[in-house]
């Protein structure tokens, strides 16, 4: 293979990489948009509900945790307490989760979006995703001991 070709090849590959990823940033705003409009005209419910469950799968539990508390008007310092961790890391948690919700922050969470989360009954959520939508009123010792883990963090500061 000559020179001319593989730098022929990797400039295709880097064309067709820069095209994917335009593709799929094009796919992901419409699918923020379709949500964004299923959810402001009320008319396609069962695809919201769709979209809304397929994003919900992405978080993890912790996220979960602190989104629900969070629609439940529970502060970041009592969020922080009953898992044993910092606001700062709440705060992040939670707008980790609203990143993949597509929603701009924590005032819209608690305004317009409560009632989208209707559909899914209690059981069903505590079922799909390990904690019920109230868990903060009566935790138990399983779900703490998982929202109160901490990864060890290995960085030039730590040993």
């Amino acid at each position: 293979m000559s020179k001319k070709s593989t730098s022929a090849k990797s400039a295709t590959n880097a064309s067709v990489a820069s095209k994917l990823a335009q593709v799929l940033a094009r796919l992901d705003a419409i699918e923020k948009a379709i949500a964004m409009t299923a959810h402001q005209s009320g008319t396609t419910k069962s695809a919201q509900q769709a979209v809304l469950l397929e994003k919900l799968e992405r978080l993890t539990i912790k996220r979960h945790a602190v989104l629900m508390a969070a629609m439940g008007r529970v502060s970041y310092a009592e969020i922080a307490k009953i898992m044993n961790c910092s606001e700062t890391t709440v705060k992040l948690l939670l707008r980790g989760a609203l990143d993949v919700l597509g929603i701009k922050d924590r005032n819209v969470l608690i305004v317009s979006w409560p009632q989208a989360f209707n559909f899914i009954q209690d059981a069903e959520y505590e079922r799909l995703y390990g904690l019920s939508k109230r868990w903060w009123l009566t935790p138990n010792a399983t779900l703490l001991s998982v929202l109160q883990a901490k990864k060890g963090a290995k960085n030039q500061y730590t040993k």
